[in-house]
């Protein structure tokens, strides 16, 4: 018997997929009207999907941009503490120019003090060739002021200043300090003597005697005076460095000068122009038995004449003038 299986319509109308299988319903067959169509669903899933990854970019980027916004500032950053060194380091050449300056002008109104004016008198007429001011005066000229003298072994003359108002003496070597307050002291010091260049101008000096106290030798201490003694010391200068120090005196107290460890005495540092100073080292005008290492001098002087040197007690102010016996 022949038998011929008939589907409904309504099942031919469901069915769908391939025609091995058994048919199977749509999605769509089973949703309620009152839900929502999956598709749709699964439409605005990837919608929604599509945003979270759109957000996820945003972040991305903000993240960088607040990177690179970092790196800038950091850079930024870096500009400006390199332009604060610099221009620390311009106020500190700038404040050594000034301090040069106030020394050189101090030294002129010294120059034109009423006291001074009197006795000094510029560029002298010489017809003699003297070998130091000492001769000068000796031969009559008793008036301070500038001279050209040629020192023994010199191969030109030179023009230096000769201070002529302290007359006579038995030093060789004479300091005049003084301090802002209008204090002045002095040191001598006997057979006083700077070796020649060969021997990068050794100092070497005899007994002292004064008021300032003796910092050239440095016996003002027990054990100090190893490193704080001028005597023997050879001169050093920026590129010279001939001290004892392991470093360079003269760069670090800016100036040239018979550096040991460094000094007790340094008549040619930095100028300050209230005594009292503060600095990284003792780089003043020091003389440290007067005023110790952290007070700058306002003057020195620093005078020279031969041991063997002998003035006319009519020409030495420091003589004592008896009337003769009746």
């Amino acid at each position: 018997m022949l038998v011929t299986s008939v589907t409904p319509a309504s099942a031919a109308a469901q069915r769908f997929g391939p025609p091995d299988q058994d048919y199977y319903y749509k999605k769509s067959d089973d949703v309620q009207p009152d839900e929502e169509v999956p598709e749709v669903a699964q439409r605005t899933g990837s919608v929604d999907i599509k945003g979270e990854t759109k957000r996820a970019v945003t972040r991305r980027r903000d993240t960088r941009g607040n990177q690179r916004k970092s790196d800038l500032n950091l850079k930024a950053s870096d500009i400006c503490n390199e332009q604060v060194l610099r221009l620390r380091e311009k106020e500190k050449l700038l404040k050594e120019k000034v301090q040069r300056q106030e020394a050189l002008l101090h030294s002129l109104q010294l120059f034109n003090q009423p006291a001074n004016k009197n006795n000094v008198v510029s560029d002298q007429t010489q017809d003699t060739e003297y070998a130091d001011c000492s001769q000068i005066f000796t031969s009559g000229s008793k008036s301070s002021g500038f001279y050209t003298i040629k020192p023994h072994d010199s191969t030109s003359p030179v023009r230096v200043y000769c201070d002529m108002s302290d007359g006579g003496g038995n030093y060789s070597l004479r300091i005049n300090l003084e301090d802002f307050d209008g204090n002045q002291r002095y040191a001598e010091y006997k057979n006083f003597k700077v070796a020649s260049e060969k021997d990068h101008y050794q100092l070497t000096f005899g007994t002292y005697e004064g008021t300032a106290g003796d910092a050239l030798s440095g016996t003002y201490q027990v054990g100090v005076s190893d490193w704080a003694s001028h005597q023997g010391i050879k001169f050093s200068t920026y590129d010279r460095d001939n001290d004892n120090y392991k470093g360079n005196c003269a760069q670090q107290d800016k100036g040239g000068w018979w550096f040991n460890k460094c000094h007790s005495a340094h008549l040619n540092g930095m100028y300050y122009p209230s005594g009292h100073y503060s600095a990284v080292t003792d780089d003043g005008i020091v003389w440290y038995t007067w005023r110790g290492w952290w007070y700058s001098l306002k003057t020195s002087i620093m005078k020279l004449r031969p041991t063997d040197y002998k003035i006319d007690p009519i020409y030495d102010p420091n003589a004592v003038h008896r009337p003769p016996p009746s």
